[in-house]
């Protein structure tokens, strides 16, 4: 399932409105439903706007995958010399069949604006055995696997240095793991685990004191990753950069890669028993945050940007001692798939974007 919310707001400065065009795909037969909702023109700024609401949902019986859902409008929403607006956009993506999830949130605001949050998330579980085959091995024979696993995915975080008062703030979250589906009453019923975090914030600093700083971002990357044949690694990066000049453009990228960051992680080594049912679960959710200036008659935007679409994947095979040996690994139909991408406009977003990040040390 598929869920996608938008709240926007939108200016008539040019005397008209353009649409939102191409925005959800109506004629995709998955679709439940879809409602959209304009209110009344009201003053803001010396100018006229109105809020616009997109609600659609989505439901497939084993497969939820869609582009991402972007903005088509092209004409007076939000551009350059219009101030006070925001705009929110995220999807998701669930397939149980090849084990992939993924999520799309991306924030912005544009001079004096309220704020806007953008939040997707995607979860699969499926169920699956190693079958004895032509091997001869009897059901509760352990045998060893290879878990691959791969999240990878980018943030971005934009604004502007002192004195426009611009947050923005991003974060992943993901844990993915292979559990027993029954308790054997002996041992841990989960077999393997990887956990994965992403904070990151970038805020205006008020220059003075013991910092000339007008700028700073900060935010932590935390990795852990677990198996019942004795797998156990972490790793943790802390970021703190200061910016500095009065009144300019920053940004930030983040590119997350469990195979050739700071995780290194290729694969996690596991054990199950012949014949018992295993249950593995991905969930991803990614959610971005902006805050925009306070200038009247500014034209500065801000971003808060994830890019994780699809990029969350998993397979299971045989371990080289057991790949030739006439096992088999047998996955049963999906048993579901709930991505629940949500996204939402909202009044005095700063006040939520302070505290994302308890902990920083200097990269």
């Amino acid at each position: 399932m598929l869920r996608v919310y938008t709240e926007s707001v939108r200016g008539d400065t040019l005397g008209a409105v353009s649409g939102n065009s191409g925005y959800y795909p109506v004629a995709d037969p998955t679709r439940v439903y879809m409602s959209k909702t304009t209110t009344p023109f009201f003053e803001h700024d010396g100018h006229q706007d109105l809020k616009e609401t997109q609600d659609a949902l989505y439901r497939s019986a084993t497969a939820v995958n869609k582009p991402k859902v972007l903005d088509a409008c092209s004409v007076n929403c939000a551009s350059v010399g219009v101030t006070g607006h925001s705009s929110a956009r995220a999807s998701g993506y669930a397939n149980a069949e090849t084990l992939k999830v993924g999520g799309f949130a991306n924030a912005e605001t544009s001079g004096v604006a309220a704020g806007a949050l953008a939040q997707s998330r995607s979860t699969v579980t499926a169920t699956f055995k190693v079958d004895a085959g032509s091997s001869g091995l009897a059901d509760g024979t352990p045998v060893a696997l290879d878990w691959l696993y791969h999240l990878e995915g980018t943030t971005i975080l934009s604004g502007r240095t002192y004195p426009e008062p611009t947050s923005a703030s991003a974060s992943v979250t993901s844990r993915s793991a292979i559990r027993r589906q029954y308790s054997s009453g002996e041992g841990d019923d989960q077999l393997a685990a990887v956990d994965f975090r992403l904070d990151a914030m970038l805020r205006n600093s008020i220059p003075g004191g013991s910092s000339d700083a007008t700028a700073n971002f900060s935010g932590r990357q935390i990795w852990s990753g677990y198996s019942n044949l004795g797998f156990e690694d972490s790793a943790l990066l802390d970021y703190d950069q200061d910016y500095l000049g009065e009144d300019v453009d920053i940004s930030r990228r983040v590119h997350i890669d469990s195979r050739t960051g700071i995780f290194g992680l290729d694969k996690i080594p596991f054990q199950a028993l012949v014949g018992e049912t295993l249950v593995i679960e991905l969930d991803l959710d990614v959610l971005s945050s902006v805050s925009g200036g306070a200038q009247l008659g500014s034209g500065h935007r801000g971003k808060s940007w994830n890019d994780y679409f699809g990029t969350l994947a998993s397979q299971v095979e045989l371990a080289d001692a057991y790949k030739a040996s006439g096992l088999k690994i047998q996955f049963d139909r999906p048993t579901g798939d709930v991505p629940e991408p949500a996204t939402f406009a909202l009044a005095g977003l700063a006040l939520v974007l302070l505290g994302a990040v308890r902990r920083r040390a200097r990269v």
